[in-house]
């Protein structure tokens, strides 16, 4: 990947349940009637409240400014007994468009929801346009989305977006620290699926490779494939790595697959990246995190 990432880390949304009913409305701060209340019926209600410390007056760039606009809010909210059920972190380029980063996001998205069993994965494009849109994995507790930043929000000098979600967070323990907790632990999974000790990325290869041998089986059923080059460039999306490809070719029926990998990448552009590449955008990320958290 030769692409240079610079990422500027924050927290996007706080979601806060509080036994406080309020109807208060603030452009940092609404009631969340979108989403379920947790009710217990021996317990007080619990109201869900959803806040933007970034758009208070406060500089959220640094976790000490988000702090210090998340005690404005509760200040002017008169919340009581708070929990903070769901945290969206933010990671925010400002050089490289959507498009650019697209496919690294995507794998990246493909080996948390490999790593952590989850199922619902989702791409977007628009109908009319065929612009690339946005990549969501999600379940109960973990969500992780990638969008174009600029298209969702005009006049955004925000390119590309990827945001990772901590959610179902309703354990009162060391509220002040969730936060930090909740970033580590992100942090955390995506070294995981990038350590090659954890057969995250093999795992998924195999996967996405089975997949492509059934959907090659459906064109080919219905004559809707010419060729083999023509099937890997429709779906070079799915495709991430030179072994995948090799793969590819010997499920194929190719006898010798690593020379017909190799003349498909000199006579076509597809990008690929290595699980030390891989790594690298990791780092990327951790290191606008840590600059986040620096007091």
């Amino acid at each position: 990947m030769n692409k240079k990432v610079e990422y500027i880390a924050g927290i996007d949304t706080l979601e806060i349940t509080s036994t406080t009913f309020t109807e208060q409305a603030f452009d940092f701060f609404t009631h969340d009637t979108s989403r379920i209340v947790q009710r217990d019926v021996l317990a007080e209600p619990k109201y869900k409240y959803r806040t933007n410390p970034d758009k208070t007056f406060y500089d959220t760039s640094t976790i000490d400014g988000y702090e210090a606009a998340l005690s404005h809010i509760m200040e002017v909210s008169k919340l009581q007994n708070c929990v903070k059920t769901r945290i969206d972190f933010r990671f925010d380029d400002y050089c490289n468009p959507y498009e650019d980063l697209y496919k690294i996001n995507k794998l990246l998205l493909l080996l948390v929801a490999e790593r952590y069993d989850i199922k619902n994965k989702y791409q977007s494009i628009d109908l009319e346009s065929a612009k690339l849109k946005t990549l969501r994995i999600q379940n109960k507790y973990l969500e992780m989305e990638c969008y174009d930043k600029a298209e969702e929000e005009n006049g955004s000098l925000i390119k590309c977006r990827l945001e990772l979600r901590a959610k179902a967070l309703y354990d009162d323990e060391d509220e002040q620290n969730k936060e930090r907790r909740e970033l580590e632990n992100w942090l955390k999974r995506l070294e995981q699926i990038t350590d090659r000790k954890q057969g995250t990325f093999t795992a998924l290869i195999d996967r996405l490779n089975s997949h492509l041998m059934e959907r090659y089986k459906e064109h080919t059923d219905r004559g809707q494939i010419n060729s083999t080059s023509e099937f890997i460039t429709k779906y070079a999306d799915f495709i991430f790595t030179t072994p995948q490809l090799v793969d590819l070719y010997s499920r194929l029926g190719y006898n010798n697959p690593k020379v017909s990998a190799s003349k498909y990448k000199r006579t076509h552009k597809i990008e690929f990246y290595s699980l030390k590449e891989l790594r690298n955008y990791v780092n990327q990320i951790r290191k606008a995190a840590v600059k986040f958290l620096e007091e």
